[in-house]
């Protein structure tokens, strides 16, 4: 263990009230939804039900901290919906069956980074100077958010694959 507190109460120094977790709900909605349609002009939208994700999926994970406090923010996505956008950046010479689970840890990983830092100018705004580990990324079979019971937490459906299935998920550690 590295000595650090993992809660959110603890990190913030705070009891964080309903309008705090609205607002960092919202900065986690519209910086996962604006970093798609930015990168890759894909059309995300916001979607009030979970689902459990059964195919292969890749977990990232981003960890901000100040001092010897942490707060995680938790994201799946859907491999297939990494693949469709892959296409659009690689050739098919680069995206051999050899390097595909890499280029999507490491294309998830880009993403984490990205709506990461626009989470942490979110938390500095509220008074906070937090750092942001490098986001790490793994290839898993199955997750289901729904027991996972994240105090924040976002699904979005693309339009662009299946607009009644969830491609990506994002969550935050309970509020202790």
């Amino acid at each position: 263990m590295d000595g650090r507190t993992h809660t959110m109460n603890a990190f913030f120094n705070f009891e964080p009230n309903q309008e705090f977790i609205q607002g960092l709900h919202d900065t986690i909605t519209v910086s996962t939804i604006e970093t798609f349609d930015q990168i890759f002009g894909h059309k995300l939208s916001f979607s009030a039900g979970n689902s459990v994700y059964e195919t292969d999926i890749i977990t990232a994970n981003a960890e901000f901290w100040e001092g010897f406090e942490t707060f995680s923010i938790f994201f799946i996505f859907e491999k297939t919906m990494l693949l469709s956008l892959m296409g659009s950046i690689y050739n098919d010479k680069t995206l051999t069956p050899d390097k595909i689970d890499e280029l999507c840890k490491d294309m998830v990983c880009e993403l984490v980074n990205i709506i990461g830092n626009k989470i942490k100018v979110f938390i500095n705004q509220h008074g906070l100077r937090s750092s942001m580990e490098i986001p790490t990324a793994d290839i898993t079979a199955m997750i289901d958010p729904a027991q996972m019971h994240h105090t924040v937490h976002a699904n979005f459906c693309s339009s662009d694959i299946d607009n009644k299935k969830n491609v990506i998920y994002v969550g935050s550690k309970d509020i202790a």
